[in-house]
């Protein structure tokens, strides 16, 4: 997923700051600190590494703030973006001082514990040295949690020590006028994010009885992959919609974006529950998330192989929905939850007629 976005990143100079707005409510503090490492008052969410090629590592910095505009601190001049931007270069510089054969850092950084794209930021080791020769470090390290990955998938957790950048007195004031000259990148999929399709409900058709109220996205970004009829599959449980074969089954050969939506009903099943990231891999990513009209949820993105499935959960009127697909990023999937949970549930009349296999 990383390499995906990175790599439309083009080796630029770092200009002037864009500012990604948001759509999404306050995390809790439960939430927003279940995987985080609070240093210095500044929550992180995950800081995940992946082995350098070709001179260029890759990171990226997920936090749990929904506002970066927000103040450190009472009487800070320093707002939370301008922090996460220097843990930016303050790992940069970290990570080039472990490896000297380092020509610097693609990085990747969201807002809202993954909700929000803020851009990526390309920072070499020589800007980074530079920086420290001008502001000079703090003496006190910060312990912070990182993720490594390699280029064979193995994965492992550590704690670095990295020195923070001496930003202080007047030299607060230089480094916000500096954070306003650099200029993120965006990649075209966040890009196209703000472009959306209906959702195809005349392509879906349903076999059998409906058990639960049939909500749908409204509507899908226009960038994904989306299949040319769909089925939904129901029992005393819920529902599942998936693409459909001929045969009228959940097409399982096809790989779409857009792979299945699923309802269950939690009042029959008590132990029905969002993914337990216990039972999950260190590679996965595993966010608690904040959706449309205050729904708590979960992401999930987990890999075997070459092959990468995101997941957005939540509940909503005793029912668990679970919105899946093929190797997309978190604002994705968010928007087309959000899409889903601001929809009314729909008439079995506006799905399409059930017909013979002919109508395939």
């Amino acid at each position: 997923m990383i390499r995906h976005l990175l790599g439309h990143l083009p080796v630029i100079t770092l200009l002037t700051l864009a500012t990604a707005s948001s759509q999404f409510v306050s995390i809790s503090q439960a939430n927003s600190s279940l995987t985080g490492v609070r240093s210095a008052s500044l929550e992180i969410t995950e800081l995940r590494l992946w082995e350098s090629r070709l001179g260029w590592a890759m990171g990226r910095l997920t936090v749990p703030d929904i506002d970066t505009t927000r103040f450190t601190q009472s009487g800070s001049r320093l707002r939370n973006y301008d922090r996460h931007v220097a843990r930016l270069f303050e790992t940069t510089y970290h990570q080039c001082q472990q490896n000297s054969a380092l020509t610097g850092m693609n990085w990747a950084y969201d807002a809202a514990n993954g909700n929000v794209n803020m851009g990526q930021f390309r920072i070499r080791c020589q800007t980074a040295r530079e920086l420290v020769l001008g502001y000079g470090l703090s003496a006190s390290k910060v312990r912070q949690n990182m993720i490594y990955e390699s280029s064979r998938g193995t994965v492992r957790e550590a704690i670095a020590e990295i020195l923070p950048l001496n930003i202080v007195g007047r030299k607060a004031d230089r480094w916000v006028s500096y954070v306003q000259t650099i200029r993120p990148v965006f990649s075209p999929v966040s890009r196209q994010l703000e472009t959306s399709q209906k959702f195809p409900t005349q392509r879906i058709q349903a076999n059998s009885a409906l058990s639960l109220p049939l909500r749908l996205p409204t509507e899908i970004p226009k960038l994904m992959k989306v299949a040319d009829r769909f089925v939904v599959q129901s029992d005393e449980t819920g529902y599942r919609i998936c693409p459909a074969t001929k045969t009228g089954q959940c097409d399982r050969s096809t790989l779409y974006s857009f792979q299945q939506l699923t309802a269950r009903n939690d009042s029959t099943q008590q132990d029905l529950a969002f993914v337990n990231p216990k039972t999950l891999p260190l590679e996965a990513i595993y966010r608690p998330i904040r959706l449309a009209h205050h729904t708590a949820g979960i992401y999930l993105e987990s890999c075997v192989g070459q092959s990468c499935i995101s997941v957005v959960q939540w509940k909503q009127d005793n029912i668990l929905y679970e919105i899946q697909a093929q190797y997309r990023e978190q604002p994705v999937l968010v928007k087309i939850a959000n899409s889903a949970i601001k929809s009314r549930p729909i008439e079995r009349s506006a799905l399409a007629p059930e017909r013979s296999n002919q109508y395939y």
